[in-house]
């Protein structure tokens, strides 16, 4: 038809920002209108009309479910009410069209009974100014097929617009209607098939059962003259190891819109941005780069121009804590004859050079080689995790800025998206703050089932990969290409992936997958999963040294997974704290596990595997309360081990990116903050094992280890070590003096055989300069058993500690800051140390924050100094009260802005159940029930609720009490023996007598 034979298809490249012109200027260059608002959706199935009628204005949608691009199907139903939020409870399962999808199974098709087996229509109107520009229609990540209707006329159809990750840009000037109103109807079909290239989740998120149908991204209308600036493409090159000039490439497409003859001029300019009132670290400058060529382009006709420039003395872009992250402004702008703007494009770029080697470390051994990658000429060590979207691809750009804070935060410099995940915003950011991303594609999924595949399987696949590369190329935090994840690509599919890179790309390495392997186009890739298949199994410190478990001559084997690893992580388990349990299921379902846990776990063997390492290290736990606690302190044993070996074997082991970085959606299994961005157990110890200069104790040798990625050396480093019985006796002690230098690992001191021990034990490493200030401090609890033996069950028996606490509250811009001094002036250790800020007294946990330590423990008579940022927004209103509370702590809650005072709730006890008298020697029960006694807020309560005989302690049930909240707590099977009145004592009650006779 006439409407098709005008349709052009192109890719849109998304600037970093967009310039906007008055449509009334006859010097237009460009207007985004952003299709945001006042849309709506249906089901085909409940909509007889056809696209023709759909798509004219004032066509009748006022049954329809109201929407805001982007969104999917299932987004919008939520929103609507119409379906439950699939976050919480066991709601998931009760969602039209649910049904179980196994880790496995994953070429499924949907059920014919489902209602997103059919189209859904997406429709909206908007305004036009009047004029006679070109109107361009810019559409990113439909998934998964459509038509597309404007003003009646069918403009693409699921011919052109096919694709999860394609980006399209319709020529719609003729159908448009300028100075009015327009209608736009896209009719999308579902990816229904089992071999649609679409997306597929994985553990730790759910598979929704609309397989997250709709529209992904922002949907643009774009007007422009004549000239159209399309794909601008940014090199930059460094003749290493000279970083004084940079080289510049930068090409664009010109393409004329019109059906005559056109003549113009293309002009650049280059300027380094000033960032630094945004967070940033790019400072500017005063030196700017113009160019500019004239053009002519017949009708119709694209012409790529390109300029070179020679940049004198750049700023360079540097990984996080690498160094700076200098970036620049291009600007193009072209004018037609007539001096007339006709288009511009703006694009932010950062000067870098992106490499990697194949080192084999160990010539003497087969042993695999590992890739090194190097930015500015410099060896990194990358340090990430994998990071995902949440399963309904929820579009919330503050959740974004949190995410990147708390990668920030966790001293990471790299993030994997598995999954071409990402919206141009959180780019932007990681381009901002030094964050590297390797990109590639889905696991278990058609995206790796190439037997299914065909021919139209191939194209597609590759015009989403083409779009993909051309999106993300200009930014410099993007600095790999993963063509496959778990298998290699076979010859045919990396044929095709490769030769598109190098056409649109050509900057960055490229693997043929995460794991290792060895391929025709690709060669080695240097990377792995190990110890896969046991990638994600709960393993136990020493052997994530690298080693073989320990033979019986107590010699450990030879190296066996040292490499950069992209997917690993002990985290099949991960209970996250109280608050997030309880937001995400209802009470009634807390505890005894039921459905709704298991929706929300591995869906695989591995989970047990953790579940039983818990318990044999921890102790099973008998209520949710402590399962909580207990969890964050296995996690953080756990992954702390994990990142410290790596380090310990830097560059032998170049990096890791755990698996997995954050939850998509409220579950109980790998990531390192949940859902509700709280960071748990697990975020504590990657956080520590990951700062920048670093003290650590390597369990396969018992030595103690300094690790430094930063580029300087450090100098008269003062080492100090403590090892402490249960009962803090000192047992071992050593001091040295030390020089490490830049990106440098140095092992201190073998920690000799000590005699003496109690089973569990603490082990205190400080790093301080020469002026004293603390650089570094970790705490270890170990055990006299052997590694995978270990038994924890001593930290049980810690007495009960209170701290008290000091802090500076201040507010800086947008940004709240407490700077707090925690001291612990018991003769007792205080172990495992949670702060947390509240929304007003007793208020609920505020959320996100940004702590400099959590789950900390300190020595008796110690202090230590630790911050928090958060935005001041976030608070709603309300004022910051600061809560202490930890393991064997006594939970203090304070006034920040009121002199430091403590409003603690108290608890009461009721209803005591205990007999006046027992015969000596004859079990008997005791029951009592705690009560919050706060009015008002969302805070829990937590602490130890100790049961005392005559001042000892017996044993303990842990509560976490919301304000007004009540808990009964039994002790069964207690005997006494001794005759006579015997003082019966629980947490901060009265003591009553019970008399044994």
């Amino acid at each position: 038809m006439k409407a098709l034979s005008k349709l052009f298809l192109y890719l849109i490249f998304t600037t970093t920002f967009t310039v906007f012109f008055s449509c009334g200027s006859s010097d237009i260059s460009r207007e985004v209108i952003v299709l945001k608002n006042y849309w709506a959706i249906q089901s085909s199935e409940k909509v007889s009309a056809e696209g023709s009628s759909i798509s004219k204005a004032g066509f009748q949608d006022s049954e329809w479910y109201t929407a805001t691009m982007p969104s999917t199907i299932l987004e919008t139903l939520v929103k609507n009410k119409a379906e439950k939020d699939p976050y919480y409870g066991n709601n998931f399962v009760e969602l039209d069209g649910y049904f179980p999808v196994s880790s496995n199974m994953y070429l499924y098709d949907l059920p014919k009974d489902s209602p997103y087996s059919v189209p859904w229509w997406y429709r909206t109107e908007f305004e036009l100014d009047d004029g006679n520009d070109h109107l361009w229609l810019n559409l990113s990540s439909i998934n998964y097929k459509a038509n597309i209707w404007l003003n009646g006329i069918l403009i693409a159809d699921t011919m052109q617009i096919e694709g999860a990750h394609r980006l399209y840009e319709l020529d719609i000037t003729e159908q448009a209607i300028q100075g009015g109103t327009n209608s736009l109807a896209l009719e999308i079909i579902p990816p229904v098939h089992g071999t649609d290239l679409s997306i597929r989740w994985m553990q730790g998120s759910r598979m929704v059962p609309d397989k997250d149908t709709g529209i992904w991204y922002d949907v643009k209308v774009v007007r422009n003259g004549k000239i159209k600036i399309r794909y601008p493409h940014i090199i930059t090159d460094l003749h290493l190891p000279d970083t004084t000039k940079a080289y510049v490439t930068i090409t664009a497409d010109l393409y004329n819109n019109s059906k005559e003859v056109v003549s113009g001029t293309l002009s650049g300019s280059i300027t380094p941005v000033d960032n630094i009132a945004e967070g940033g670290s790019s400072v500017g400058g005063t030196d700017e780069y113009d160019f500019s060529k004239k053009i002519t382009l017949l009708p119709n006709e694209t012409k790529s121009v390109k300029f070179d420039i020679e940049m004198e003395n750049p700023g360079l872009w540097w990984p996080y804590m690498s160094g700076k992250q200098n970036l620049y402004d291009l600007h193009l702008e072209v004018k037609d004859g007539n001096n007339n703007h006709s288009d511009v494009n703006d694009t932010r770029f950062g000067v870098r050079k992106i490499t990697s080697t194949l080192e084999d470390f160990f010539p003497e051994e087969d042993q695999k080689l590992v890739r090194v990658f190097q930015v500015n000429g410099k060896n990194i060590f990358i340090k990430g995790g994998n990071w995902t979207e949440t399963v309904m691809m929820e579009e919330d750009l503050d959740r974004n800025e949190a995410e990147i804070r708390n990668i920030l935060n966790l001293n990471f410099n790299a993030i994997r998206t598995e999954g071409f995940w990402g919206n141009d915003r959180f780019f932007e950011l990681c381009d901002q703050y030094g964050i590297m991303i390797f990109d590639g594609f889905n696991c278990c999924s058609i995206w790796e089932r190439w037997d299914a595949w065909t021919d139209h399987t191939y194209k597609i696949a590759g015009l989403s990969f083409r779009d993909q590369v051309i999106r993300k190329r200009n930014h410099p935090s993007f600095v790999d290409w993963l063509l496959a994840s778990d298998s290699h690509v076979p010859f045919r599919a990396e044929k095709l992936y490769t030769d598109i890179v190098e056409k649109y790309d050509g900057t960055r390495p490229y693997q043929s997958n995460s794991m290792y392997s060895t391929t025709p186009f690709c060669g080695c890739t240097g990377l792995d999963h190990d110890p896969y298949p046991d990638t994600y199994v709960y393993l136990h410190p020493t052997t994530w040294y690298g080693m073989k478990e320990i033979n019986e001559r107590g010699e450990f084997g030879k190296f066996e997974f040292l490499e950069l690893n992209t997917e690993i992580g002990p985290g099949a388990e991960q209970i996250p704290p109280m608050e997030s349990m309880r937001a995400m299921m209802p009470k009634e379902d807390l505890w005894p596990m039921n459905k709704t846990w298991e929706i929300r776990q591995s869906s695989d063997a591995f989970s047990v595997n953790a579940t039983n390492a818990f318990n044999k290290r921890y102790g099973k736990p008998v209520d949710l309360e402590s399962y909580t606690v207990k969890a964050q302190v296995f996690q953080k044993e756990s992954y702390r081990s994990l990142v410290e070996a790596f380090r310990k074997n830097k560059y032998k082991a170049s990096g890791l990116l755990i698996y997995r970085l954050n939850a998509g959606w409220p579950s109980l299994c790998y990531f390192l903050y949940d859902y509700y961005l709280r960071p748990n157990g697990a975020y504590s110890g990657t956080q520590q094992g990951y700062e920048p200069l670093h003290i650590f104790y390597a369990y396969d040798d018992n030595s103690i280890v300094v690790a430094n990625d930063l580029y300087r050396d450090f100098k008269n480093l003062k080492v100090s070590a403590k090892i402490l019985n249960l009962d803090m006796t000192e047992k071992y002690s050593y001091t040295d003096r030390i020089d490490v230098g830049e990106d440098a690992v140095k092992s201190v001191i073998q920690i000799p055989d000590i005699q003496g021990l109690s089973q569990t034990y603490f082990l205190d490493l400080t790093l301080e300069n020469e002026n004293g200030d603390l650089l570094s401090s970790n705490f270890y609890w170990l055990s006299t058993q052997k590694d995978v033996d270990a038994d924890f069950s001593g930290l049980m028996t810690l007495p009960e500690v209170k701290l008290t606490a000091s802090a500076v509250y201040k507010e800086k811009g947008k940004n709240s800051i407490v700077k707090l001094k925690v001291t612990n002036t018991s003769d007792q250790l205080a172990f495992f140390i949670n702060p947390k800020i509240l929304k007003g007294v007793h208020g609920e946990e505020l959320l996100p924050t940004y702590w400099s330590a959590k789950y900390f423990s300190m020595l008796p008579g110690k202090s230590r100094e630790i911050d928090v940022t958060f935005d001041v927004a976030d608070l709603d209103g309300s004022e910051p009260f600061l809560m202490l509370e930890g393991w064997n702590l006594k939970p203090v809650e304070i006034d920040l802005k009121d002199a430091n005072r403590e409003v603690t709730p108290v608890l009461i006890y009721k209803d005591l159940q205990s007999p006046e008298s027992v015969e000596s020697g004859r079990e008997f029960s005791i029951s009592i029930s705690v009560i919050n006694s706060a009015k008002s807020g969302g805070a829990l309560l937590k602490s130890q609720q100790r049961l005392l005989i005559n001042g000892q302690p017996v044993s303990y049930k842990r509560v976490a009490l919301a304000p007004g909240e009540s808990k009964s707590l039994s002790w069964t099977s207690l005997k006494i023996n001794k005759k006579g009145a015997h003082a019966i004592k629980i947490g901060d009650m009265e003591a009553v007598n019970v008399h044994v006779r």
